[in-house]
């Protein structure tokens, strides 16, 4: 734009903004009407990018001489000299020109992560490549927000695990509490439910729900251990009461083993939940099978109550193994080899948490885990321990090393420089701003 002494400076301010307009991009036009056409026009420079680098790629200069032999009827080059396949621009692979493409589709913020399919079917409209198809799935699959955060669409991991069948009366019991029930007299308001694994037998004893671990122990020694000697072992929910360490060393001390129900055990068949409402069933059914009740004396008890185990011991296998198949059905086998700790059973794992997640327990089932697909990009950077000074706590104090640039924030009535700091053991992306005066006061070497 030349001076602008020659216009008058009533309109000096409207050829001002026109320039800007030039500057920026826009074009004007002025119609015979006397109206002014206003014309945008975005271009991507990645385009430009890939028709300069096209033919660096021994594939596609193969591609051109078959083109232009006629062998290849799909692809055609244009009055430009640019190979297109099918409609399609052809991208070489030079430098990270298919890597920023699946990024621009993927993780901007105009895409916001699609999935493989989608993020395919929109990339073939414009670009094509050799295993493009196969490209963009692993790059979907190696993404650390899709690995954290996207549902996997398959069948749960980790197949049912049958529990041992008991080889004699009360040897495996299990046990739950009904809750919310009303209060007693004796200000009893739930029932302790104490079920025999092999004949289905059950206690039911009245108890408060503020019951402590060293007043359920008495009370389990008095109507369990007195009528039915110590089991081999029990299997409980998590409750607090359970998971004490008194319960824990109480059981220990008797010899029994302590088995903790999860809700990812099936195979655990509920029956402490379910006592209750199939245990009239259960009497009618037996009585059904074995007969009304009559005396018995000596080696005849002995025999007629082994063949009553045989018949329950072989129910229960028909039972679990109906039960496994139809579990089984709706979960897939799952196992993890690399970057645990320990395998927990069969399964469940053990793994190496982050001291973020410190108040979280590390032994998960394996349906609650995935397969991680590893990325260069994931890499973190590990901090040097014998450069680096750690307190008691194992926490360190930050250190600047560098002023990498310095802004002035224009308020109302002052102005605020700012610095910006780059910080010891930390890469350039993670430099922070702060303010100048605070670094100046605690960093003065920084601005000798």
């Amino acid at each position: 734009m030349g001076s602008l002494a020659s216009i008058s400076a009533s309109i000096r301010p409207l050829a001002i903004d026109f320039q800007r307009l030039a500057n920026s991009g826009v074009r004007l036009d002025v119609t015979p009407c006397g109206g002014i056409l206003a014309c945008v026009v975005a271009q991507s420079s990645l385009i430009e990018q890939i028709k300069a680098h096209q033919f660096e790629d021994r594939r596609w200069l193969k591609l051109k001489e078959q083109v232009e032999q006629g062998q290849n009827k799909r692809a055609t080059i244009d009055s430009d000299g640019v190979l297109w396949h099918d409609g399609r621009l052809c991208v070489p692979d030079v430098g990270n020109l298919r890597q920023t493409i699946m990024e621009e589709a993927h993780s901007s913020c105009y895409s916001i992560h699609p999935g493989a399919t989608k993020m395919y079917q929109d990339l073939k409209k414009h670009f094509w490549w050799m295993r493009m198809k196969r490209n963009i799935s692993d790059y979907v699959a190696r993404c650390l927000n899709c690995q954290q955060v996207k549902y996997e669409h398959q069948k749960p991991g980790g197949l049912a695990q049958n529990l041992v069948i008991p080889e004699w009366k009360w040897e495996r019991i299990t046990m739950d509490f009904v809750v919310g029930l009303p209060r007693t007299l004796r200000r009893h308001d739930s029932v302790w439910v104490i079920v025999d694994r092999l004949t289905k037998s059950a206690h039911f004893i009245s108890v408060q729900t503020t019951f402590t671990a060293e007043r359920l122990a008495q009370i389990y020694t008095r109507e369990i251990v007195r009528l039915h000697g110590m089991p081999i072992s029990i299997i409980y929910d998590r409750g607090s009461q359970f998971t004490a360490q008194f319960w824990q060393s109480f059981q220990k001390a008797l010899g029994t083993k302590v088995e903790l129900s999860t809700s990812f055990h099936p195979q655990n068949d509920g029956q402490s939940e379910r006592v209750i409402q199939i245990l009239e069933d259960t009497l009618r059914a037996c009585a059904i099978d074995f007969g009304g009740e009559r005396k018995l004396l000596g080696p005849e008890m002995v025999q007629q109550a082994l063949e009553k185990v045989k018949v329950i011991q072989d129910r229960l296998k028909t039972a679990q193994s109906r039960k496994k198949s139809y579990s089984d059905k709706r979960v897939r086998d799952l196992e993890f080899m690399e970057e645990i700790l320990k395998r927990i059973g069969a399964v469940a794992y053990r793994l190496a948490l982050p001291p973020s997640l410190a108040g979280v327990h590390p032994v998960f089932h394996v349906s609650m885990l995935r397969k991680y697909s590893r990325d260069p990009s994931h890499i973190v950077q590990v901090i040097d321990h014998e450069t680096v000074q750690f307190d008691q706590k194992l926490a360190y104090e930050e250190a600047p090393i560098a002023i990498l640039d310095r802004q002035v924030r224009q308020l109302k009535s002052k102005s605020i420089p700012s610095v910006k700091v780059l910080w010891k053991n930390h890469p350039s992306e993670e430099a922070t701003w702060e303010a100048e005066q605070d670094i100046r006061d605690r960093y003065t070497e920084l601005f000798s």
